[in-house]
């Protein structure tokens, strides 16, 4: 049973690896397309996606503040699930959509100062590193 639990640690370890180079910085929201036919939005506040832990993320929204898992695969593959946020009240219409995509993404590409975040349908979330 315990060479299990070793092996199944290890296929994890393996196939979500730590991202140290993203995983220790703060990126800040610049900018959101949710889809291919739609315009870009820009953010009219600061909103800041953290990742504290291996495999956990946080984002500073308007007034709320939300986390989960975040989960990566080497072949740039990404997945935010389990979100939940503050209910301390309302944020604004970029936030919104922002965290609502977030569900949605499922790959990244990060180059030094940029994380990008992809999505079916034309997703597209930018970050810049703070």
């Amino acid at each position: 049973m315990l060479w299990a639990v070793v092996l199944l640690a290890a296929l994890l370890t393996a196939c979500f690896p730590d991202r140290k180079e993203i995983r220790e910085n703060t990126w800040i929201a610049v900018s959101l397309k949710p889809s291919a036919t739609d315009s870009t939005w820009n953010p009219g506040a600061v909103y800041e996606l953290t990742f504290p832990e291996k495999r956990t993320f946080s984002i500073r929204l308007d007034v709320n503040s939300c986390g989960g898992i975040a989960a990566f695969n080497p072949n740039n593959i990404i997945f935010f699930n389990d979100i939940s946020c503050s209910e301390a009240c309302c944020d604004s219409p970029f936030a919104t959509e922002m965290l609502r995509l977030l569900a949605e993404v499922n790959r990244y590409q990060f180059n030094d100062d940029q994380l990008e975040l992809t999505g079916n349908n034309g997703i597209v979330i930018n970050f810049t590193r703070k």
